[in-house]
């Protein structure tokens, strides 16, 4: 058997989840590596390495959580990843004097790991040669007629290795590019929608410019692509036109129901202000009406909420003390002393923002104009002055 120690010709192999070196601080003290809550998130340290006095130097880091971390590989390869390390999100090594980004495509395993390729999106250099692909290291792809107990030649196993992707790793990149070329030029062809015959345009023309320009950083042998078609402007004019009418026709509609609605609603509060028993939907300000109940009387909100006529805390004090405040110009702002309207406490009494309603209540819930007070300000009077002498009613 052979080992690896000191007198051992054999490289000691990497000890999982331990980084391949040790980090000096160039400023003094204890290397720093865990980067957390309101610090340098641990993407910028992995796509920023030291290099003519300005990045980081640190070759490995995490954040607290450890499902966020970045080492990096004997070749220089700097590797992102999220939770393992057999899930590698992104990578950046040189190409001759060149730096470049690889970012993990396709749908990410958890929101969590979406988040953090978004990071690593974000933290990587706006001037960079960026590449967005299915495999950001070296894999390993064995077919599965190389397998014991094979049973469709054409299935493929993938596993994540170390270090910069090889030629079949590009390979296999640079064909799911291609893949995806194909794909958004079929899409363009059955789009129908005027954003989505644009859309699909515009990312054909876009992966046919990156297949070409990953083959061209990595020396790969480039087939021959799909082609692009012309834009067709008049297709896309015609879908437009059809868009702006649908849309016409759904405002029109909108616009109908909306004002069905609101007739609806106005009747509905006359017949409520009345007496009857209809129902109001939602609005801006609450509307009041006088009720008599069990021999006193009452003032009922459109909220579905009754407070006494009489009393400390009644409609009629209310109103006599709001009217002060009113005629007198002032404002009320509950502060220290408070006025109360049977189980609430006014919030406030001020102008409103439209010049057609000057005052508005505020307590608890309900916003009413000083218009709708006046509308039972009257009947509430008559109502407490009953109240008080019932033998004179």
């Amino acid at each position: 058997m052979s080992g690896f120690g000191q007198y051992s010709s054999h490289e000691k192999p990497v000890t999982p989840g331990h980084p391949l070196y040790v980090d000096s601080n160039p400023k003094g003290g204890r290397a720093k590596h865990v980067f957390g809550s309101g610090d340098t998130d641990v993407s910028h340290v992995w796509a920023h390495p030291l290099a003519d006095g300005s990045g980081y130097y640190q070759t490995h880091g995490r954040n607290p959580q450890s499902n966020y971390f970045f080492k990096t590989d004997r070749d220089g390869t700097r590797v992102l990843y999220s939770y393992r390390e057999s899930y590698p999100i992104a990578s950046t090594f040189e190409v001759g004097r060149k730096r470049v980004y690889l970012v993990r495509s396709g749908k990410p395993y958890s929101v969590t790991t979406a988040t953090h390729i978004n990071g690593a999106h974000h933290a990587i250099p706006a001037s960079a040669l960026v590449f967005d692909v299915p495999y950001v290291t070296r894999y390993r792809f064995e077919s599965r007629s190389s397998l014991p107990f094979h049973g469709n030649s054409s299935w493929i196993s993938e596993a994540a290795d170390s270090g910069k992707p090889d030629a079949k790793t590009h390979n296999a990149n640079l064909r799911d590019i291609i893949s995806q070329l194909q794909q958004a030029l079929a899409n363009y062809g059955g789009a129908r929608a005027a954003y989505r015959i644009k859309s699909y345009f515009e990312e054909a023309q876009s992966l046919s410019k990156t297949a070409k320009s990953y083959a061209k950083v990595f020396g790969l042998r480039l087939p021959k692509l799909p082609q692009v078609p012309k834009w067709d402007k008049p297709r896309y004019e015609a879908a437009k036109v059809a868009a702006d009418l649908r849309d016409a026709q759904a405002r029109a509609r909108r616009e109908a129901e909306a004002l069905k609605y609101e007739k609806k609603q106005a009747e509905n509060i006359s017949l409520w202000k009345a007496g009857a028993a209809v129902y109001i939907g939602h609005t801006a300000h609450a509307f009041l009406r006088v009720i008599q109940r069990d021999g006193l009387y009452h003032v009922e909100t459109s909220q579905r909420v009754t407070v006494p006529v009489s009393g400390q805390a009644g409609a009629a004090r209310l109103f006599r003390f709001l009217k002060a405040v009113h005629d007198s110009g002032r404002t009320y702002q509950r502060n220290g002393h408070t006025q109360h309207i049977g189980t609430f406490a006014v919030d406030s009494f001020r102008p409103a923002e439209d010049p057609a309603e000057p005052y508005i209540l505020e307590a608890g819930c309900h916003r009413i104009t000083w218009t709708e007070v006046l509308t039972v300000a009257d009947s509430v009077l008559a109502a407490e002055a009953q109240e008080a002498n019932p033998s004179q009613a």
